[in-house]
């Protein structure tokens, strides 16, 4: 459905670039996609003739019934134009140069420089400078022009280099992983938000973890995460670990292949509070609250990179309660407890428990600290079924506990749901008649005083 989409959508463009005569190039992602594979995320349209790009626009919009488009400045000055149909991105960029090899030199890398030119349907796809398809035949990312000129036009393109990297299998040219050491102090000065937008694509990797190593290992994670500093190379002082903070963030990562955005932002980033937190107490080392300090460095540095709500607020539950300390002897309703408090995020914060002890494999009692994790996941599981759902709704609302008890919306409302949540988990109740009795002959004498 997506090649479709994209495919019906270039006939559209090479249709309006036509009626205008135009000189038009689709470039980037899309062909390089058509020839590496890939999933496509967006179609870039290069216009040469940039002042007559509301032309384009009006006639997309009129003729063709494209949405409005989305219009920003970025951090270096340049308008973006982005036009989004259903889940497909396309972006109108204006040529800053007079000829298309010009603009091409001036990409980010090689592997961008392919084009398919809006004459045809046929999607040909040419490489004017000769070495787009030959690198990306050798699975190599170079720069069109000298690596420094490359980085210093847009630092951002230091960590684009190894996403892709990642993303298509691809080894960095040495002189470019040199120039992007020496030029990583440049993304200090990069807007939040555009950093944000390439950390997010890295996380939506099936696996971003060899792109965040690669980050450490040429100097841009101080750089664009200054608040892990002190973890990026931090020995865990404890017998269930073997590996360093950051080398056991990215193992449990490696481990949630294929998982939602959020749950690969909250792995890499659940134990960085380690680093703050390290105590030694009664002849060992402790990190108590560390999920505390890790869950407000992660929020701190996911509202700084602009990360949508949905995700971040995600991404820090689940590292807030990734500590689960789970033993034989919970009963039922502990297990029913622990449905409810997790919630929404119930199953992700279970996979993330799994992986997170996976990756400590080799560490003192590993097994039997994977087998009670196991077993605490088929418990919920059995229990869930019982239960018929993952959710526990109380059998009174809000309003009906202030009517029955008399009070006005306050603190205390929500004190009384949780009791009433607490004692269906204990399976005292189970009607609404039962929460009606309970709340008054044990609750209101306690707690209401007239």
């Amino acid at each position: 459905m997506e090649k479709e989409r994209a495919e019906k959508t270039i006939g559209i463009l090479v249709e309006a670039v036509k009626k205008l005569r135009l000189t038009g190039y689709i470039v980037g992602g899309y062909p390089r996609a058509e020839i590496a594979g890939g999933k496509v995320r967006d179609i870039d349209v290069l216009i040469l003739e940039s002042e007559r790009l509301e032309e384009l626009l009006r006639v997309l919009q009129r003729v063709h019934r494209f949405p409005p488009p989305i219009r920003y400045q970025t951090g270096k000055g340049f308008e973006r134009i982005l036009f989004k149909i259903e889940d497909l991105e396309i972006e109108i960029i204006p040529s800053k140069f007079k000829t298309l090899k010009t603009d091409l030199l001036h990409r980010d890398f090689t592997i961008n420089t392919l084009v398919i030119p809006l004459k045809e349907k046929s999607l040909k796809i040419l490489d004017p400078l000769d070495s787009g398809k030959p690198d990306l035949s050798m699975k190599i990312i170079r720069t069109p022009r000298s690596p420094e000129k490359t980085l210093r036009e847009d630092p951002i393109r230091i960590i684009r280099a190894v996403r892709f990297a990642s993303e298509i299998s691809c080894s960095i040219e040495e002189n470019l992983w040199e120039e992007m050491k020496k030029l990583s102090h440049l993304l200090q000065q990069e807007p939040g938000e555009r950093i944000g937008e390439e950390m997010l694509k890295i996380f939506e990797l099936s696996d971003p973890s060899s792109s965040l190593f690669m980050l450490r290992e040429c100097g841009v994670m101080e750089k664009i995460i200054p608040e892990i500093v002190p973890a990026l190379y931090k020995e865990q002082k404890t017998p269930y670990h073997t590996e360093d903070i950051f080398s056991h963030s990215l193992r449990t990562l490696s481990l949630l292949k294929g998982k939602s955005t959020a749950l690969k932002i909250a792995a890499f980033f659940h134990d960085f509070g380690k680093a703050f937190t390290e105590k030694f107490e009664k002849g060992k080392w402790v990190y108590y609250g560390h999920q505390k300090v890790s869950a407000e460095i992660c929020e701190k540095v996911l509202t700084r990179w602009g990360v949508p709500k949905e995700i971040r607020d995600k991404a820090i539950f689940i590292i807030k309660e990734h500590m689960i300390i789970y033993t034989a002897s919970w009963t039922d309703s502990a297990i029913r407890r622990l449905i409810y408090k997790l919630g929404d995020h119930l199953w992700e914060t279970l996979d993330h428990l799994i992986a997170d002890i996976k990756s400590t494999k080799g560490s003192l009692d590993y097994e039997k600290r994977l087998a009670l994790a196991e077993e605490l996941l088929r418990r919920v599981k059995d229990e869930v079924i019982k239960m018929k759902t993952t959710k526990i709704k109380p059998l009174l609302d809000g309003f009906e506990i202030q009517e029955i008890l008399g009070i006005p919306p306050s603190p205390l409302v929500g004190k009384a749901k949780d009791f009433i949540i607490n004692n269906m988990i204990a399976n005292r109740i189970k009607t609404k008649e039962e929460a009606i009795s309970l709340l008054l002959n044990e609750f209101a004498p306690k707690y209401i005083h007239k």
